[in-house]
């Protein structure tokens, strides 16, 4: 436990600044609240799970209270650079293994953290897809800065391009079972169903 780390990059809630595109379809109130419940599901999935530290990388303004955990404000321009610079923070703190994870996929199996970790002990990434192109989960041991180059952030491309990069790389991967994040009226619908 002592050198596993669960990365959660995540942006405190504020009306207005989170789920910008559910918000189109939801109204900003509704994306807000909806977010708030996601974030502290996937905060309180981590901490139950026991099996790892979880530490925060924040945007926006930093949280007065509610959070018991490492908070760190998030450096760089991109998803990527975030990603890159958290894992270099985590890796001073003398963590091994790292699985990061964002607050849109807050009923992911906890089977999928669990076996993330397990599979780092023989394979150099573990990527959990999503069903839009992008990915829930990135476990890694090392850091590659060229993991994240040439990758268009926000577009269907995402996971293609991390692999592609694994890959250039000739690093071993283990990709996790396909899941989905929440972005959509769609999704969100689909997310409220199994709460209920």
């Amino acid at each position: 436990m002592d050198n596993n780390a669960i990365c959660l990059i995540f942006r405190v809630p504020e009306m207005g600044k989170v789920k910008t595109r559910l918000a189109k379809e939801v109204g900003e109130i509704k994306a807000y609240e909806y977010y708030k419940i996601m974030l502290n599901e996937t905060i309180n999935k981590v901490l139950n799970l026991g099996s790892a530290a979880l530490i925060g990388f924040y945007s926006g303004n930093k949280p007065i209270n509610g959070y018991n955990f490492p908070l760190y404000k998030q450096k760089g321009k991109d998803l990527g650079e975030i990603i890159l610079n958290a894992v270099k923070k985590l890796k001073s703190l003398g963590y091994r293994k790292i699985v990061v994870i964002g607050s849109d996929s807050p009923d992911m199996p906890n089977e999928f953290i669990k076996n993330a970790f397990e599979a780092l002990d023989n394979t150099d990434f573990v990527i959990g897809p999503t069903e839009d192109g992008g990915f829930y989960l990135l476990g890694l041991t090392d850091i590659y800065n060229c993991i994240f180059f040439e990758v268009d952030w926000g577009s269907q491309n995402v996971f293609e391009s991390l692999l592609k990069n694994i890959t250039k790389l000739k690093k071993t991967f283990l990709l996790l079972p396909i899941w989905y994040d929440i972005d959509s009226k769609k999704e969100l619908f689909r997310w409220l169903e199994k709460l209920t």
